[in-house]
């Protein structure tokens, strides 16, 4: 990927990982989609999972988000499942929130207001 692509992803998508206590917070931004997915990737990737013990997932500053986006965030519910550790996507906007009622996953996200 050339600088301007980089460039391009970085103003279109976001990530930022804190940590509070016994929660791991990942807040996205943006939209999460084919080719902002890699950046998502890299910061699951990046997480302590052997240290972690409860992950949420800020969709606040997300503006929209695709398939593949959804199957990223399912993936890391289901690592974070058989790892024993807790799970919750919060903050959800609109479009998320239709997307994952659409796909049945509101529940197994452990999506919360």
């Amino acid at each position: 990927m050339d600088a301007l692509d980089e460039k391009g992803l970085q103003e279109r998508f976001s990530a930022h990982t804190s940590v509070d206590g016994v929660r791991t917070t990942l807040s996205l931004g943006g939209e999460l989609d084919l080719a902002t997915a890699p950046v998502l990737e890299g910061e699951l990737d990046a997480i302590p999972w052997d240290e972690l013990q409860e992950l949420a997932i800020d969709l606040e500053r997300v503006t929209f988000i695709d398939s593949t986006g959804l199957s990223i965030l399912i993936r890391a519910s289901q690592r974070a499942a058989s790892a024993g550790r807790a799970f919750s996507i919060i903050r959800a906007g609109e479009q998320p929130r239709k997307l994952f009622e659409i796909a049945g996953v509101t529940e197994s996200l452990n999506v919360t207001p």
